[in-house]
């Protein structure tokens, strides 16, 4: 399965209505409950109110459990998206052909030669063109992975260093093809998703109405009700 696949797996979790629906069951039966408790003539005041709080903490304790269990599945799909997109970044780039290959590697290894041995401003400058020219992603790859080694030489022949710059951020914009950038925004996409409540952040509304306003932060904290009430 895709990232991409992957990460609407974990959206429909999020953004769905199934943890929405769980949750008002649990809200529409406390509701009646607390109602019912409150008509019981042989409970004090106190007691009404001690048994309601009961009830309404029963109700939230299975709501964080909804929010765990689905925490669980998002979790799933985020961590497959992120290890299928992190895969696809680390793809190597299609190779050109052989001859390709071959051409552009005797041009780098001599203009490489040149630069080292000759050590002058337009071996230097010989360098910077062919590093402009390139635009294959695997030939680009290629010097990108050498660029270390001859950084430092460039640098030292090349008066405006923005130029050396201006051509190490072309060749690696060449390097990063099309699908590479892709997983990189689903990996981006992953770490938001990550950061939000697992669940439909409409069940805040009935947190509120059903359970009260001190239940509301266990969309984003189940997990200290849970371990108060030993679930």
């Amino acid at each position: 399965m895709s990232y991409q696949q992957h990460i609407q797996n974990a959206k429909a979790l999020i953004y769905g209505d199934s943890s929405l629906q769980a949750a008002g069951v649990i809200f529409q039966r406390v509701k009646k409950e607390a109602g019912e408790v409150y008509k019981d003539k042989s409970l004090s005041n106190t007691g009404i109110i001690q048994k309601q709080n009961e009830i309404r903490k029963q109700g939230a304790v299975e709501v964080a459990k909804i929010i765990q269990a689905a925490k669980s599945e998002v979790g799933k799909e985020l961590d497959a998206a992120e290890k299928s997109a992190r895969a696809a970044i680390d793809q190597t780039a299609a190779k050109p052909a052989d001859e390709v290959i071959r051409d552009f590697t005797e041009r780098y290894d001599t203009l490489k030669t040149e630069l080292f041995v000759f050590s002058d401003r337009s071996s230097a400058g010989k360098m910077l063109d062919l590093m402009r020219e390139t635009d294959d992603p695997y030939l680009a790859r290629l010097i990108l992975d050498d660029l270390a080694a001859i950084g430092p030489a460039l640098n030292g022949h090349v008066t405006d260093g923005m130029l050396v710059r201006a051509a190490y951020d072309g060749l690696r914009r060449i390097a990063e093809t099309d699908s590479r950038a892709q997983a990189r925004e689903a990996l981006e996409t992953v770490e938001r998703l990550r950061n939000m409540p697992p669940v439909n952040s409409m069940i805040t509304l009935g947190l509120t109405s059903a359970l009260g306003d001190q239940y509301q932060n266990i969309l984003y904290d189940y997990e200290t009700l849970l371990d108060e009430a030993g679930a």
